[in-house]
């Protein structure tokens, strides 16, 4: 199969500008989209390999699972914030404090989501590492011999 390792390598190539920077969106999201290609490959071709295969694709899948929670707390973070200031700025208009509505359970949410987006990101820099001293690309193109 010869469009399986350039597609493993086009993934496992954006691996270090993700775990380099936490923050950057970008490189998450295209890591994600060169994953969700590799497993679709990977799963077209399920029938025709045994169990290392299999392996190597739970791998894919779980480092995809990951990144698409991550994705969704990037994405879903922004509008809680705006939700926020657009609380406050109404509040701030209202001179009766009973009449305020409240941003606790917004800002309260926003860390819970802060936090686990922190540790998501910490078990995919594990899962890549961990990976990587099994030397998952090696194991990959084994599975496929």
């Amino acid at each position: 199969m010869k469009i399986l390792p350039p597609l493993l390598d086009s993934f496992l190539e954006r691996i270090e500008p993700v775990i380099s920077n936490e923050r950057h969106q970008e490189p998450l999201h295209a890591l994600r989209l060169r994953g969700k290609r590799l497993r679709y490959i990977m799963e077209m071709y399920m029938p025709a390999y045994k169990r290392p295969f299999k392996d190597c694709l739970n791998t894919v899948k779980e480092i995809l699972s990951i990144l698409g929670r991550i994705h969704d707390l990037d994405v879903n973070l922004p509008i809680l914030r705006q939700h926020v200031r657009q609380v406050r700025h109404f509040n701030a208009g209202i001179k009766d404090r009973t009449l305020k509505i409240p941003t606790t359970g917004l800002r309260t949410l926003i860390h819970r989501f802060e936090e686990e987006r922190h540790k998501r990101f910490l078990l995919l820099c594990d899962l890549f590492l961990q990976r990587k001293q099994e030397e998952f690309r090696q194991r990959f193109i084994q599975s496929i011999r």
